[in-house]
């Protein structure tokens, strides 16, 4: 197992959001019924699996009734039934056995909104510090435990009005000592800033963007200033970490500025944006941006726009920057790869069988890009300008979680067991 930081996994995509696991080295391939351990969590939650030393920890949603995600219904907008009590639940696990340490019930309530058949209530990703494990509950609260499950604080995080925040899905980030915290409703939205011991403010900074299912990212600027940067359908926004102030804004109104969901891409070059449907820009953003950076009508780039394009951005994943190339995954499993600097079009491949469909972000290490279907089938590519498959494993679970890396392990969330390949 390596040690420190490098076997660690903290939060969605990992240390400092990248989807990398530096100096790991999870498997290539496996055969069924070769995991090192497969455990079963009750309820439905399509939150990743995060590590820290000798914990795995998983957050879910279990209902008082029969309750289920149906993964058939790809093209319309239908609204499960289960509306009764829910218990929502953060385990933790033993990192080299599976075996279920504790798990807290942190809120027992009925959700105020029914959620889309294929999601879930717990669709965010728990994020941790090492020392506490921070989660939102579906529009109801935000709420901290420390390793031992005991839960010090947690503070109402819930709209005025329910029908303003469908299937809420931005997940919690520990950045600089601070507890991050997202809430893009259709009214009164804000990012947040909080003591992780306390749960004291900051800073709170009010947000008219609408609706979004994305997660913040943290970056520094050349000159060493620390940003938070949010997605969006109509303003992409970078706030002062220090202060909440906003530093830079950039309109991502298209023309039909449906939904955002991917979170933003940092890279030692650029800030990658990507998101919506029907209209899919990549917009590749300099660190050192400060003002309104909107394209004028016509451009492809300007002094803090790097490279651009009109469409080829995921509606769901985020996408992938790593040893210099950009890997966009679509829904329906074609992958699409770039040059991270220049913005060139490098390959274009289908990975999934016809019919199969793609929720998870991919993920890197040791030189190989994993991607995972719906199916539950893993792909592990090799990194580069062309496209070379090494290896093709089956989970036997479907899969909608993006997966996780710690040490000599892979970690993949299903809808009903987390299975574990590789060593520990």
């Amino acid at each position: 197992m390596l040690a420190g930081a490098k076997a660690e996994w903290p939060s969605f995509r990992g240390p400092q959001s990248t989807g990398i696991a530096a100096g790991a080295d999870p498997p290539v391939s496996w055969t069924a019924g070769q995991a090192l351990w497969k455990t079963r969590i009750p309820g439905i939650g399509h939150g990743s699996p995060i590590v820290s030393g000798d914990h795995v920890y998983v957050f879910t949603a279990v209902a008082a009734g029969e309750s289920s995600v149906d993964l058939k219904k790809v093209d319309s907008v239908v609204f499960a039934t289960d509306l009764v009590p829910h218990t929502w639940k953060i385990l933790a696990l033993h990192r080299k056995s599976g075996r279920i340490l504790w798990q807290t019930d942190v809120h027992t309530g009925t959700p105020r909104q029914p959620r889309h058949v294929r999601g879930s209530y717990a669709n965010s990703t728990p994020a941790t510090d090492g020392r506490r494990i921070a989660a939102i509950i579906y529009q109801d609260k935000l709420v901290c435990l420390d390793t031992r499950g005991r839960v010090p604080w947690s503070r109402e995080l819930a709209p005025s009005n329910p029908k303003s925040a469908l299937d809420p899905a931005a997940s919690p980030i520990f950045h600089d000592g601070m507890l991050i915290v997202l809430a893009d409703w259709e009214r009164d939205g804000f990012l947040m800033a909080l003591d992780p011991a306390t749960g004291r403010e900051i800073w709170k900074t009010p947000r008219t963007e609408g609706m979004t299912w994305t997660t913040p990212a943290a970056y520094r600027t050349p000159s060493g200033e620390s940003l938070i940067v949010v997605n969006s359908a109509r303003w992409v926004r970078a706030y002062q970490a220090a202060t909440g102030r906003e530093q830079w804004r950039f309109d991502n109104g298209v023309k039909e500025p449906w939904d955002r969901i991917p979170a933003p891409v940092i890279t030692p070059d650029h800030l990658i944006i990507t998101g919506g449907s029907p209209d899919q820009p990549i917009v590749a953003i300099r660190h050192s941006a400060r003002g309104d950076i909107t394209l004028k009508p016509g451009e492809r780039l300007n002094r803090d726009v790097a490279w651009s394009t009109e469409r080829g951005a995921p509606y769901m994943t985020t996408p992938l920057a790593y040893q210099g190339q950009l890997y966009v995954i679509a829904t329906n499993g074609v992958l699409t790869v770039y040059d991270e600097r220049s913005g060139e079009r490098l390959y274009q491949q289908r990975t999934v069988a016809p019919g199969d469909m793609i929720a998870a972000s991919p993920i890197a290490a040791a030189g190989r890009v994993y991607t995972t279907c719906e199916s539950g089938e893993v792909l592990v590519l090799r990194a580069g300008r062309r496209y070379e498959v090494m290896g093709k494993s089956e989970i036997g679970d479907p899969v909608l979680a993006t997966p996780a890396i710690a040490g000599c392990l892979l970690l993949v969330r299903g809808l009903t067991h987390l299975h574990a390949f590789g060593r520990a």
